[in-house]
């Protein structure tokens, strides 16, 4: 089964993952970026872009300018934000019209960066990264998202990965991930299993209880927070050690100056570091923070503080826990296994706090940090087994008499005529018939008041409609070489089941209720918990004689309105003889509702639009500008990295060239270096003709000296 490589990504707060699943040997590998397994969802931004644990290593210096906890703002209003978070980010967060907007200074110009861009950015780089070991272009891969994000905030992770440059990509859940990889791996699992997944992770936390019959892999709940993670612990460690610090320095690190950032940078990251110190057997850990003179300052905690500080966090994900178990009537003695997932799982007061309330000891047999890519990795390869099946047997049904062309794996350079040709084709509107006229949702503040008033319905949904627009990839792709797995290769530890016991159905379920704002009350019509994909439809009728309704999306569990949340409105235009509308809520494969309004004996169909993850105009311009800028700077980065190789491979050629050839050898290093050297930062109008011409003397030196 050639159609690989099968990739699974879990993009997370603090960091991310790649994992790639080898047919051959039924087992998976985690990637090495930067020579990490896990590369910090972190992005530098100056002269250059830089990525990963660089970028990480620059918040000290340019705290301002390094951003990180996109995954915390993604599919977000800008009201919605932790007011703790704004204060906290050495970045300066916008409200651009409604939604947060990141600012950043990329070669000397201020900008305006969307959550979902700078997620986008990530995940080119873990893209381009990853090609690079595997030699060959990827397409496609199962991204994770948190089980607990609602509708908006995986319809802007998709548009992230649309961005990215993935052309057939499918959201998975975080929980669910780590499960299929232990049931995979470990296969020690009887029927009617039930497993808890606790997944705390940097900055989300997410409870699954899964069942497990022969095969059937079934999501049974969820609960969670999209706002509970390792990085609030470290918040609550910089403000135990903030007034220390402001009495022995004179420094307060809250302050809004460039000093006092570059030292809530140092706090914050050696406060994540002080996490790492506490092993069962550890008494006592310090953090150290430079200071200009020799004198750096040093403060300790002992374990009792340390556990008596984070206790309250780690409480709070327990009491998820504790909700999900009761909602669904099983006792802690029915689990089979407690799996921990995530890095703040790792801490031992969480490991301490199971044994003692549930009376299981928890598993961690493949490290938190792994699980989750590598079931998506498995999900992928499970997706691509299907639709080899799929396509056998549409082959054999039709009984042709040739033999399907060999699957070549397409150059990721390539930008397709529809880069969301996958996305559900959506039935053309009548617009003598339905006008569409979407409004900005209100705030619950307003909505608690009593104001405004909304005709008649509403309903709950997010259905993202993006507008067709081509962007070119970031990073230069690989050769198109057709990916085939080392059949020779070593296995690593985790082998997974056998060849035909590897066909596992998966079915999700809904973390929330939908419904449809009706008589001033929620109607539900999608509970929390349903199995999906699913759709319902429900009938409602047009009591005034106004043509104009409004629909209102909500997500929630309450029937009262200013306790949910209003997730698209939207104005339709009826005909003055219809007073009968159909709605219908659907929840695909990704587990993203849409809406579709049906009236008429004609039956006319829509599906609603959520302008919260539409891109007007001005987001187009926008988009394109930033990232032309990076692409640029990417392609003369990319330059410079293969100059540096030939220039290395000449230096190896002269130490045993003849007198002749040494000196065209030391000719051309020398032009190379003297170009470098008048060229040290081009502007971004002249980045192009720099790695032309960078190109164009690279094919010379590899042509003269068979490079």
């Amino acid at each position: 089964m050639n159609e690989g490589p099968f990739v699974g990504i879990d993009l997370g707060t603090t960091f991310s993952t790649v994992a790639v699943y080898k047919p051959a040997q039924k087992s998976f590998d985690v990637l090495k970026i930067d020579g990490d397994t896990q590369v910090p969802s972190v992005i530098a931004f100056g002269d250059e872009l830089v990525y990963g644990q660089r970028a990480k290593s620059l918040m000290a210096n340019i705290p301002q300018n390094t951003v990180y906890d996109s995954k915390r703002m993604i599919g977000k209003m800008y009201s919605e934000l932790d007011e703790n978070d704004i204060r906290n980010w050495p970045f300066k967060v916008n409200d651009y019209g409604g939604a947060p907007s990141i600012q950043a200074v990329l070669k000397r110009q201020i900008r305006e960066y969307r959550p979902y861009e700078i997620s986008s950015y990530i995940l080119s780089y873990l893209k381009k990264k990853s090609e690079d070991q595997l030699g060959v272009p990827i397409k496609k891969a199962v991204i994770t998202v948190p089980a607990y994000f609602d509708d908006r905030q995986k319809a802007e992770t998709k548009l992230a990965a649309k961005f990215a440059g993935f052309g057939d990509f499918e959201l998975m859940n975080e929980p669910t991930a780590a499960a299929l990889c232990y049931m995979h791996t470990f296969q020690k699992f009887s029927d009617s299993s039930k497993i808890l997944v606790y997944d705390f992770g940097g900055g989300t936390f997410d409870v699954s209880l899964v069942g497990i019959n022969g095969k059937n892999f079934e999501v049974i709940g969820y609960d969670g927070d999209s706002h509970l993670g390792g990085q609030d612990i470290d918040n609550a460690l910089v403000q135990y050690f903030a007034p220390n610090f402001l009495m022995k320095t004179r420094i307060d690190i809250f302050a809004d100056d460039n000093q006092s950032k570059r030292y809530k940078g140092q706090m914050k990251q050696q406060c994540e570091h002080l996490k790492k110190q506490f092993s069962p057997n550890v008494k006592s850990g310090s953090i150290n923070i430079q200071l200009p003179t020799n004198d750096n300052h040093t403060a300790t905690i002992d374990v009792d503080k340390y556990n008596q500080i984070i206790s309250p966090i780690i409480d709070l994900s327990f009491t998820k826990v504790d909700y999900l178990l009761a909602e669904h009537g099983v006792n802690p003695s029915q689990l089979t296994d407690i799996i921990l997932v995530g890095g703040t799982s790792l801490i031992p007061l969480i490991r301490e706090k199971i044994r003692d309330k549930y009376k299981i000891e928890p598993k961690a047999n493949i490290p938190p940090f792994d699980a989750v890519a590598a079931g998506a990795c498995i999900k992928a390869y499970l997706k691509g087994r299907k639709k080899q099946r799929s396509s056998r047997a549409a082959t054999t049904t039709r009984r042709s008499p040739q033999m399907p062309p060999p699957v070549n794996y397409p150059r990721a350079s390539t930008v397709e005529d529809n880069p969301y040709a996958n996305l559900e084709p959506i039935p053309p509107i009548q617009p003598q018939v339905v006008s569409i006229d979407p409004i900005m949702p209100p705030s619950f503040e307003s909505i608690s008041s009593g104001e405004p008033e909304y005709p008649d319905i509403t309903i709950i949904t997010d259905q993202p409609i993006i507008n067709q627009t081509q962007f070119e990839p970031l990073f230069e792709p690989p050769p198109n070489i057709e990916y085939v797995p080392d059949e020779n290769e070593q296995p690593n530890p985790y082998i997974g089941m056998p060849e035909e016991d590897i066909d596992i159905e998966i079915q999700e379920a809904t973390p929330h209720s939908f419904g449809i704002i009706a008589n001033k009350k929620v109607v539900k019509m999608i509970e929390k918990n349903t199995k999906y994909p699913y759709s319902r439809t429900k009938a409602y009728h047009r009591r005034s004689e106004s043509q104009t309704i409004t629909i209102k999306v909500a997500q929630g569990e309450s029937e009262i309105p200013s306790e949910c949340k209003i997730i698209g409105i939207y104005s339709v235009q009826m005909p003055e003889d219809i007073y009968d509308i159909d709605i219908t809520l659907t929840v695909d494969s990704d587990g993203i509702m849409s809406v579709r309004a049906n009236y008429s004996d004609e039956t006319k169909k829509f599906v609603l639009n959520n302008e919260h993850t539409s891109l007007s105009h001005q987001d187009i311009d926008r988009l394109q500008a930033n990232r032309a800028v990076i692409s640029a700077e990417n392609r003369f980065q990319t330059a410079l990295d293969d100059w540096h190789r030939y220039m290395t491979e000449l230096k190896k050629m002269r130490k045993t060239a003849n007198e002749g050839k040494k000196r065209r050898i030391n000719d051309n290093i020398e032009r190379i270096e003297t170009y470098i050297d008048d060229n040290p930062n081009p502007s971004a109008d002249e980045i192009d003709r720099v790695s032309k011409e960078l190109y164009e003397m690279v094919d010379n030196v590899k042509w003269a000296f068979n490079l």
